[in-house]
């Protein structure tokens, strides 16, 4: 709700703090007669916004003992507070204004001193130069582009002083984005044209895209959106905690702006898809990945191989191939044995019919049907299919790698995990239409390879 000067770090440090403040240096409290004075808007440590009033008139001690034992009731005293409820007209150093339509007295006056409490909400004329605003605590590695200052500026509209600019991208013609960082905060901020419309569901893709990029799980502190209202969030970020599971591009890089590019495009492209997706399921998919990646290997090598088995079945059913072959097979097999004398025949033949209709039910396909014919059109990495079906057979069933006794098992484990690990993003980048570079994990080294995968003729 704030922007500009020198104030800004205490300023949304207090609302970080519940100690949210405004002086106001001329007041109309109106009851019953209108009362003069200044006084301070702030937030208690239950982030409930009360007032403190200083009133130009004087109180003597005897109007005070008045006060406080006829609660706050003063017979035909000028100056005195009569009512129970208020509201309250105030202007700020800068003449901006400030209303709120009902307070309540909360105690005693001290001489001219009393403090009240907003039953309504705190209404102000103030143009302020942004529209949207979400604060994260905490420490982050998001790209850098080669060219940053300690100043950020974006047209005529967003101007700091204090901020270290770290990463600015283009959505589309009506929204900018710019990430700025000031000690433990990272600040993002959305700049758009007056007749663009931002709900909290805009907002919310625009921290899943952030999360998927910079591979966190990430849930902000405080989120502003221009006549929407304000939230803040008592519970701290999750990315203080470190995930097991990779970003698809490494953030800290001596690539400069070349590389940062293939951050924006990525960005652009996993919260273009959202957006034109609403009930997707892949923002989930990928925070259950991230989430348990906290925990242990195991857990994530578990999670990790299901998940990519629902991108396969959710988005990629298309590409299972039924095998006619089989399916002959099962019909001749099913033929012979309605003309046996085995008991239970009609049993049997349901079942031998049933695997044949697999190919109408997605939770039956086989997945490494699908991953082959993903392979076939240079879509994913045919070598990477083998490591989901030794990681999905053996977290699926119990059982585990073979251990010589020097931890072997467990380095395969995490092998498979960072094989998959690249798997899984293959789905993701042709599922979202992003073409650029990605970050190849493995367990020897993190290189560098380019989506689309080179085929197999070049």
């Amino acid at each position: 709700m704030f922007s500009n000067n020198k104030n800004e770090q205490d300023i949304i440090s207090r609302i970080i703090a519940n100690r949210y403040e405004i002086n106001l240096v001329k007041i109309e409290l109106i009851g019953d007669k209108i009362y003069t004075g200044k006084g301070v808007i702030y937030q208690n440590e239950d982030g409930k916004l009360l007032l403190k009033f200083f009133s130009d008139r004087f109180y003597t001690s005897h109007e005070q003992l008045i006060n406080f034992f006829d609660n706050c009731k003063i017979d035909n005293t000028e100056g005195g507070i009569l009512s129970d409820y208020y509201s309250l007209k105030g202007f700020d150093e800068n003449g901006f204004e400030y209303n709120c339509k009902r307070l309540s007295f909360k105690n005693g006056q001290d001489s001219n001193l009393s403090y009240l409490k907003l039953m309504s909400s705190l209404e102000s004329n103030r143009e302020y130069g942004y529209y949207t605003r979400v604060i994260f605590s905490g420490t982050y590695s998001i790209p850098e582009n080669s060219q940053t200052d300690n100043q950020t500026i974006v047209g005529q509209t967003f101007y700091y002083t204090d901020y270290y600019k770290i990463w600015e991208l283009k959505l589309d013609n009506r929204v900018n984005i710019v990430f700025s960082r000031f000690e433990d905060y990272l600040d993002l901020v959305v700049i758009t044209n007056e007749d663009t419309k931002i709900d909290y569901q805009y907002v919310e893709n625009l921290i899943y895209s952030l999360n998927f990029v910079v591979g966190i799980e990430s849930e902000p502190i405080y989120i502003n959106i221009k006549n929407v209202g304000y939230q803040l969030r008592e519970r701290k970020n999750f990315n203080k905690i470190n995930s097991m599971f990779s970003s698809p591009l490494i953030a800290n890089h001596c690539y400069g702006d070349d590389f940062t590019k293939n951050h924006t495009e990525l960005y652009y492209k996993y919260f273009q898809f959202l957006q034109n997706n609403p009930e997707t399921l892949l923002k989930f998919i990928h925070k259950r990945i991230v989430s348990v990646g906290r925990s242990y290997l195991y857990a994530l090598a578990l999670i990790l191989s299901v998940q990519i088995e629902n991108i396969c079945k959710e988005y990629y059913y298309e590409y299972y191939h039924s095998d006619e072959v089989f399916n002959i097979a099962i019909k001749e097999c099913s033929e012979l044995i309605d003309s046996s004398n085995i008991k239970n025949k009609n049993d049997i033949i349901a079942r031998l019919k049933g695997m044949v209709n697999k190919n109408s039910n997605r939770q039956q396909m086989s997945v490494v049907n699908i991953l082959k014919n993903l392979a076939e059109k240079n879509y994913i990495d045919p070598s990477l299919i083998k490591p989901w079906k030794d990681l999905r057979n053996i977290t699926a069933h119990g059982d585990y790698y073979k251990d010589d006794g020097n931890n072997s098992s467990h380095i395969q484990l995490y092998k498979d995990v960072l094989l998959c690990t690249n798997l899984f993003y293959q789905l993701v980048f042709h599922l979202i239409g992003y073409h650029g570079f990605y970050s190849w994990k493995s367990y020897e080294e993190n290189k560098l390879k380019e989506y689309p995968i080179c085929s197999k003729d070049s």
